[in-house]
Parts: C-alpha cells; structure tokens; sequence
C-alpha cells in the first residue's frame, strides 16, 4: 500500500504538470459557448482531482512513515527494556562470565566515531556486572598464587629441596605470569576501560569509575607476576 501511494502520487504530481501545458495550447476562445464552458468545467474538476489525489496520497505516506517510527522506537524500547532486565535479573544458569560476553558484544557493536546508544541505566548495570566479574577473577588469582607460592616455594623449603631458591622464585613468577594471562584472556581489561570510558564521559569521575580504574590497573599487573 505505501509503494502504491507513492507511485500514485508521482502520477498524480506529473499530470498536474503536464496537463496545464496541453491545455495552454487549445484554443479555447474559439470553442462554442457551450463547449468552452464544458472544457473549462472537465479541466478544472480534473486539476481538481489530481490536486486531491496527491494531497491525500501525501498524507497517507506522512502517517505511514509516522506509525512506522513509532513501530521502530517502540520495538527499541522493548529491546532495551529486555537487555535491561538481563543485565539486572540474569537466568539462573546465567553467569558473571557470561554477562560480562554479553557486555562485551555490546561495546563492540558501538560504531566508531559515533554517539553510543546504550541508555545510562544499562550502561550502570554492565558496569557493576563488570565489577563483579573482576573481584571474582581479583580473589581467583590471589588463590591460585598463593597456591604457586606455596607449591615452589613453601613446600620444597619443608622437604629441604637443594633447588636454589632463586630458582624457585623465577619458576614462581613464570607461574603467576601464566595464572595473570589465563585471567584476562578474555579481554576483561579492554571492555572494562571501554565502559569507565564512557562512563567518564557521560557521568564524570564517579566511585565507581575510580572503583572500576583501580580494578583495571590492578588486574594490569596480574601479567607481570606480581
């Protein structure tokens, strides 16, 4: 129905056009009384009918691409309000790793250049989810390094190893290195600053982005061993 209005009142819009000229080049003052004044009627009533065409088919395109906008910002609404939901009520077999992919795609789906679209309350939300990824994998790496600490160091100090204990600390810090690069192969450091990012920008510096950049440079150091 909208391709059928358009092309009628493109139609429409030529003839009005075009029939004006034919009719500047017949001699209507030389038509009989009667016949000239039936002319006259015929093409008025006609440049009439073609007005009204395209003025009605110009309103039915208006208010079809109205209702169309507000299809398209109503099923936006929706969606945000469903992403919104996830971030802030996640199934149950839903976990911090798998929000925090979730938040990742997002971020990624952001064209360069351009205003993001993501609203505050969802950009709050990815950032606690976020959060809380980060102290997970914060308190997994303490425990696994203590672990390392305890296997090349305390344990072969208990049995009397003759290992030189500078051996012992450079095979320590190789370990922790490889616990750091197991942690953020995800690539939570990078979508963590991309959110404190814009969080800065749309809210200025915050608890919580001071909480998010202190997480960020500490989980800096989780490659160097440290």
């Amino acid at each position: 129905m909208h391709e059928h209005a358009a092309y009628l009142v493109d139609g429409a819009s030529g003839l009005l056009v075009f029939i004006p000229v034919v009719i500047s080049f017949v001699h209507v003052d030389e038509m009989k009384k009667p016949t000239r004044w039936l002319f006259r009627l015929s093409s008025l009533l006609l440049l009439g009918i073609l007005a009204t065409t395209v003025i009605m088919g110009n309103t039915r395109l208006r208010t079809d691409e109205a209702a169309k906008r507000n299809a398209a910002a109503s099923e936006s609404s929706d969606t945000l309000s469903s992403i919104l939901n996830y971030v802030s009520h996640p199934p149950k077999l839903v976990t911090q790793e798998d929000l925090s992919q979730f938040a990742k795609t997002i971020m990624k789906s952001q064209p360069k250049d351009a205003a993001p679209y993501i609203p505050d309350d969802i950009l709050l939300k990815m950032a606690e989810n976020v959060q809380k990824q980060m102290f997970i994998k914060n308190l997994e790496y303490a425990s696994k390094t203590e672990a390392a600490y305890s296997r090349f160091i305390t344990a072969p100090a208990i049995q009397g190893s003759t290992e030189p204990f500078e051996f012992r600390q450079k095979r320590l810090q190789g370990a922790n290195q490889q616990i750091g690069f197991d942690l953020v192969a995800d690539g939570i450091i990078e979508q963590a600053t991309a959110i404190r990012d814009l969080m800065l920008k749309r809210f200025g510096s915050t608890d919580q982005t001071k909480g998010l950049t202190d997480l960020i440079e500490r989980m800096k150091t989780f490659k160097k061993g440290s």
